[in-house]
């Protein structure tokens, strides 16, 4: 994939978008871990895409992910912040 040697507009919706963004709210149960008999709460990569995705929209960034290698000890990838620009 070419990637443009600019970047300022990229940076500048980044930095607009992180202004903007609040931590992932907890969402999922994590029974590995207990406070006063109760699961604690935890941030899954669904909590985390729920907070990303409208401000990443409101700013013309989207992710994008290229998988490397796949393995049985896993997979490789590279991700991409892209900006409409």
């Amino acid at each position: 994939m070419k990637t443009s040697e600019q970047t300022a507009n990229v940076f500048a919706a980044l930095a607009a978008a992180q202004a903007e963004m609040s931590g992932a709210k907890k969402g999922a149960d994590n029974p590995a871990f207990k406070r006063n008999g109760k699961d604690l709460k935890y941030a899954d990569l669904a909590d985390h895409w729920d907070t990303w995705r409208p401000v990443a929209k409101a700013h013309g960034l989207a992710v994008l992910q290229e998988l490397l290698t796949a393995e049985e000890q896993g997979v490789s990838v590279v991700t991409r912040i892209c900006h409409l620009s």
